[in-house]
């Protein structure tokens, strides 16, 4: 979105902000990301100079962020969160001369094992206070003025938890707020976002600016004023903090989720897919020695490209602010699938040649074994469990459904809002998928209440949900209201209404179900947002975004799957079953339990990723049950060496790794993520024999 302003937007800012600095004693955090340091880099050296100097030796900028687009972290798939970090960090390091400590964005970036993930890569302070934008973000408020923010796992960092010490409303309530009770405390602090341009299509100008900053620091109640750094405020106060964990019902993002039938966070999704496929393979390969698939043993260029392009697609305004930035995102992820399966589909040709990877078999009906039946409507249940699903709210069937043929059945669809099609499939044992095309003569009101809901019931009342979000598999305990605000009109200069979205479900990939009859999962390939019902929930599949004015999708498809559990089921066996729904059999998660990869895997942990880095092949994993597991990795050679290291390639200590030949234990606690760093014997990028050709090229 920032680059609506110009591509000197950045620029105009740091100097507005410069200018703000210069004429005040106050103190900022620059809340930044790694591809505005990049583009500065490019186009505005002498201002990445600035920020360079500024934080290294005054006491008036401190560098806060550290991801690479500022994306919505709890939207995003597991390895999508550490590139997106991982990068981010890089970046500063490279262009700033310092890592990131401080974690601070001033969008909803929060979800349970988040402090595991700013401990892994080094944060030692952060602050929880996102603002409303074109979102409306809810989290507790508290009256502590530091508290430990913990993961699952019991890492923590100390934190600045949202209070009435965060200014929502901004500067011009600065004044007003220095009367609460809190700001009579001795060292009390006072924080607020601003969003400083100086451009006459943007709001806070420094002419705006500085006469509220001013009148501030003149204050009329005689309250002194004290600069702080957030860092240094944290740590002064970090000793004796209270824990504090954010479990998934505390909190609500506020965003338009379901916008244009969620076409974006569909296409992050394939593109991560292929790439963690793409990277599993491409690994395999490179440790199988020449002849490789490209010319290098690793097509690292190509696959951290995808990568970026894939990063640019998650940035928060992508996403949010879709039709402002006219569906750029979508292109950057259209990018990244088409970096991805060139690797991918290249390292698959090489694997089946060498009769590493057997050959690609067609598919098949699945035997529809378990107790589905297929209604007039097209719609399906389970007798006894699951009452019929597959018809959105408002949208009946125009014919009866086709005899499946390839195992498809096909129906059509209408409503007052338009026509559609519903596709099911039974391709996998015990799994039923839809494919579900709509079609709009008239849009829909604007809001999420307002949207296109898939209602999922049960035949007994739900009795415990639980859901995927990144890292965890979690309880989730649906309840309260919580804000949403939409422009009544024109985006920039409209009043706002409110509604109050209740019971809210937010997930990653699947809602679990489970009843006294049983367990049903509902898996996603894009949606992330179902609001609870006694004996279910609405999934929302559609949303008009008022943020979005006239520039909405009229022809949306999205995809699901119902799958029925085993009693005793497990947090392993949910992910394994979600992922079988949608992902490519050789995304690396599949292929170490299904036995299409070079590695296995045993016991309580889900793998994440497998690709090289170096030399050295790295595997990520998190447990999945919530106690104390040994892990067991299999390899077809001898391991040289093994050893666990932080999410930035730096050998750390835990969790423990045991070397036993061709196989590695690893001991991992609970919720913990763990990234391992192989070596094996014999295996090593072998080069071409070009000094026995040297006469080719040198005559």
């Amino acid at each position: 979105m920032v680059w609506e302003w110009g591509e000197d937007t950045l620029a105009v800012s740091i100097r507005s902000l410069r200018r703000v600095l210069e004429e005040t004693p106050l103190v900022a955090g620059l809340n930044f990301d790694g591809r505005g340091l990049e583009h500065l880099a490019t186009l505005s050296p002498e201002c990445l100079a600035w920020i360079r100097e500024a934080s290294s030796k005054s006491e008036q900028l401190e560098i806060w962020g550290g991801t690479y687009t500022q994306p919505y972290g709890h939207m995003l798939g597991h390895e999508s969160n550490i590139r997106q970090r991982v990068s981010g960090v890089r970046c500063f390091e490279r262009l700033l001369g310092e890592r990131p400590t401080v974690f601070a964005e001033e969008e909803f970036d929060l979800f349970p094992q988040l402090p595991q993930l700013l401990a892994l890569l080094g944060y030692r302070a952060a602050l929880l206070f996102p603002q409303h934008t074109w979102h409306t973000p809810t989290i507790p408020e508290e009256t502590e003025p530091v508290v430990l923010w913990a993961s699952p796992d019991g890492s923590s960092i100390p934190t600045v938890p949202y209070s009435r010490r965060c200014l929502m409303r901004g500067i011009p309530t600065a004044l007003e707020r220095l009367q609460d009770p809190l700001m009579q405390e001795e060292d009390a602090l006072l924080i607020t976002w601003l969003e400083v341009l100086d451009k006459p299509n943007w709001m806070w100008r420094t002419e705006f600016v500085l006469p509220y900053l001013r009148a501030l620091l003149d204050n009329p109640n005689g309250a002194e004023v004290a600069p702080t750094r957030l860092l240094d405020y944290v740590e002064e106060r970090a000793e004796g903090a209270p824990l504090r964990q954010y479990a998934l019902n505390e909190t609500f993002h506020g965003i338009s989720v379901g916008k244009n039938g969620d076409a974006l966070p569909a296409l992050w999704r394939r593109a991560e897919d292929a790439l963690l496929a793409a990277e599993h393979l491409a690994a395999w390969s490179s440790l199988l020695g020449r002849p490789y698939p490209q010319f290098d043993s690793y097509p690292e260029w190509q696959l951290n490209e995808a990568w970026r392009m894939l990063m640019q697609a998650q940035g928060h305004d992508a996403y949010e602010c879709e039709g402002l930035t006219h569906r750029v995102g979508r292109r950057y992820a259209q990018a990244a699938i088409m970096l991805a399966r060139d690797v991918l589909s290249r390292c698959v040709r090489h694997l089946r040649r060498r009769g590493d990877l057997p050959p690609e078999e067609g598919g098949s009906e699945a035997p529809n074994e378990w107790s589905v039946r297929v209604e007039q409507d097209g719609q399906v249940a389970v007798e006894g469990l699951l009452l019929p699903v597959g018809l959105p709210l408002g949208w009946s069937a125009a014919s009866a459904p086709t005899s499946p043929v390839g195992g498809m059945a096909r129906t059509d669809l209408r409503a007052e809002l338009g026509a559609g099609v519903l596709k099911t499939t039974f391709d996998k044992p015990g799994m039923v998928k839809f494919l579900l095309t709509l079609e709009f003569g008239r849009l829909p009101e604007a809001g999420i209440l307002n949207g296109v809901r898939l209602p999922v019931r049960l035949a007994a009342p739900v009795t415990r949900y639980r859901v995927d979000s990144p890292f965890a598999v979690l309880d989730a305990d649906p309840k309260g209201r919580w804000l949403h605000r939409q422009p009544s009109g024109d985006w920039l200069t409209s009043e706002q209404w409110e509604e109050w979205i209740e019971r809210p479900i937010t997930f990653l990939n699947f809602v679990s179900m489970q009843t006294e009859r049983g367990e049903v999962l509902f898996v996603s390939r894009q949606n992330t947002l179902a609001l609870a019902t006694e004996s279910g929930m609405d999934v929302v599949l559609f949303v008009r975004d008022a943020w979005d004015e006239e520039s909405v999708d009229r022809r949306v498809t999205t995809e699901f799957a119902i799958a029925t559990l085993s009693e005793g089921a497990t947090n392993l066996g949910r992910l394994l079953l979600a992922a079988r729904a949608f992902c490519d059999e050789l995304h690396p998660s599949l292929a170490a339990r299904d036995g299409s990869s070079f590695l296995s895997i045993s016991g309580n942990a889900w793998l994440t990723c497998m690709r090289k880095a170096g030399e050295w092949l790295e595997v990520r994993l998190f447990e999945t049950e919530g106690a104390s597991s040994v892990v067991t990795l299999r390899f077809p050679w001898v391991v040289e060496k093994a050893h666990a290291v932080n999410l930035l390639g730096e050998p750390i200590d835990t969790p423990a790794v045991a070397v036993h030949g061709e196989s590695v234990e690893v001991e991992l606690g609970p919720r913990q993520i763990a990234t391992l760093h192989f070596l094996f014997e014999g295996r090593r990028t072998e080069y071409p024999d070009l000094d026995s050709h040297r006469a080719v090229w040198v005559g």
